[in-house]
């Protein structure tokens, strides 16, 4: 039976997703939401077509990520408790868990798709990269015109400093919209799309989003010379990154505002907080601070940096970091399980499936080392809707082989890829 229901949702939910990224990221959590509560009807609604029971559990995906997530989240709640603000960081679990659901909603809506849905899927997400690439080029010129009409100005971030998450959503998107038009008419031309975002990048302020792309184009270049290379290689740097970051940033030297003064004033100010960072997880180094206790976390007589009022700002801009600090080892070998599992989702992958993919897993894992708060619902939300966009553009690798609800027996349940 044709998914039209999903396939329709999902079109304009790729057709829209990079607009809102560029536009506005907080706008692109409610419309993933409300997109989320439309799959769920739609989830139902075929449930009872297939004579199966109309619950939310046959719905949704299965797999050793899921479960690593529900493990995580269920850490990150269990820590609540012993952090500085429990009510806080319980509703932040809470909101985190609702964005979890949302996706795998969404994703298993996707995983039912036959092929010929999915290429539509594709064709309208490089409609929409293609809008919101204008816009983003756009918002360069007119000084972030757009932007100021839909969120509130503010005086102390410059007009392209708005445009630095649209930045990182398209360091993001450009890898799944590659590898969609190097299966259609556009074939090895489709390799040029990334180096061009990478020069377009440069006139923009998101260092993160340029150093994102080039971890990606370093991962293409690999895969062309040998696809077990580039593999082992995102393998090697995942395990050692997230295992050693903890003492990488304690050693590494944090200069003072006067030296260095060739080095950018934002890069010593985040060797300062990861220099901080590291100090904390290595008296807590098992079970963390708590959940959300970064944003809440003192002084504790470290001198912040060039006047600022604390020594850790709301998050310490590194992923791995932030995750040591409030989940400790448990958290950290939990959160490179799940990286592992989606590591070998990617491996069961051929060609360029497999190189975009896995480009798209060094992009966002550097962009998250460098920049944004790990548990921020905005990053999040991005995510988990490029993952979203990557299930449901899904070509015919061997990880795609799966068999739409239609022709499932009842009560049979659908892996995730």
């Amino acid at each position: 039976m044709p998914n039209r229901a999903s396939t329709l949702l999902l079109c304009a939910f790729c057709a829209i997703m990079p607009v809102t990224s560029v536009l506005s990221s907080g706008t692109l959590t409610v419309v993933f939401g409300l997109t989320a509560l439309l799959g769920l009807f739609t989830a139902w609604r075929d449930g009872l077509a297939l004579g199966r029971p109309p619950g939310l559990a046959s719905s949704l995906p299965k797999g050793p990520l899921v479960y690593l997530a529900l493990l995580l989240l269920g850490w990150a709640a269990l820590s609540s408790f012993w952090t500085y603000r429990p009510d806080e960081a319980l509703l932040l679990a809470l909101r985190l868990g609702a964005l979890g659901l949302a996706c795998a909603i969404l994703v298993g809506l996707a995983l039912r798709l036959a092929p010929a849905e999915r290429a539509a899927v594709g064709r309208w997400l490089c409609i929409g990269f293609a809008v919101g690439l204008v816009i983003f080029i756009s918002e360069r010129l007119s000084g972030s015109y757009l932007h100021f009409l839909v969120e509130e100005p503010r005086e102390t971030r410059t007009p392209l400093a708005f445009l630095n998450r649209g930045a990182t959503a398209l360091a993001l998107l450009v890898w799944p919209v590659t590898a969609v038009l190097y299966r259609g008419p556009a074939g090895r031309l489709a390799l040029l799309l990334p180096p061009l975002l990478l020069v377009l990048l440069l006139f923009y302020e998101s260092q993160a989003a340029i150093l994102g792309v080039v971890a990606g184009l370093a991962v293409l270049l690999c895969a062309a010379l040998s696809d077990r290379l580039a593999m082992l290689g995102a393998a090697l740097l995942l395990a050692l990154v997230f295992l050693g970051g903890p003492i990488v940033a304690d050693l590494a030297p944090a200069p003072t505002p006067e030296e260095h003064r060739w080095f950018p004033h934002s890069a010593k100010h985040r060797l300062h907080v990861w220099e901080f960072a590291a100090a904390r997880i290595y008296e807590r180094p098992f079970f963390g601070w708590g959940f959300d206790s970064a944003f809440n976390m003192p002084n504790m007589g470290a001198v912040p940096f060039d006047g600022s009022q604390r020594a850790m700002p709301s998050h310490p801009h590194n992923g791995v970091l932030q995750i040591w600090l409030e989940l400790g080892l448990v958290g950290a070998l939990l959160t490179l399980g799940m990286l592992i599992a989606v590591w070998r989702q990617i491996e069961r992958l051929t060609g360029v499936e497999r190189a975009a993919a896995l480009a798209l897993l060094v992009t966002g894992f550097v962009i998250a080392c460098i920049s944004y708060g790990v548990t921020q619902s905005k990053w999040v939300t991005n995510l988990l809707a490029v993952a979203l966009v990557v299930v449901a553009s899904r070509g015919e690798g061997r990880a795609a082989a799966v068999q739409p609800a239609a022709s499932e027996a009842p009560g049979e349940k659908v892996r995730a890829p």
